[in-house]
């Protein structure tokens, strides 16, 4: 997780044949930018994680005063079980849980 006054990205290729297919080229400025992978431990302790995520973003947001968050989210190599097919997913579960 870090403050970047830009960045950039374009899709390329898609790897995963169900996802929709999208085409983008965006410029996003003065954003945090973070790299998110969920390990099969998060899935236990979700609400410490995510409660401690969220922190995380609103101090380095508010140190740097942005409003714009870029979540970049990437598979884990190991072997994992479903609930870790989409990191997306288990952001949006909620963490009470």
């Amino acid at each position: 997780m870090f403050y970047t006054p830009s960045f950039w990205y374009k899709t390329f290729q898609k790897s995963l044949p169900q996802a929709p297919d999208v085409d983008v080229d965006v410029e996003v400025n003065d954003c945090v930018l973070v790299l998110v992978q969920v390990e099969a431990e998060d899935v236990e302790k979700r609400k410490k994680v995510t409660d401690k995520l969220l922190k995380n973003l609103k101090w380095l947001a508010g140190k740097f005063e942005s409003k714009r968050v870029v979540l970049h989210f990437f598979p884990t190599f190991r072997k994992a079980g479903p609930a870790l097919n989409s990191p997306a997913r288990y952001l949006k579960t909620p963490r009470s849980a």
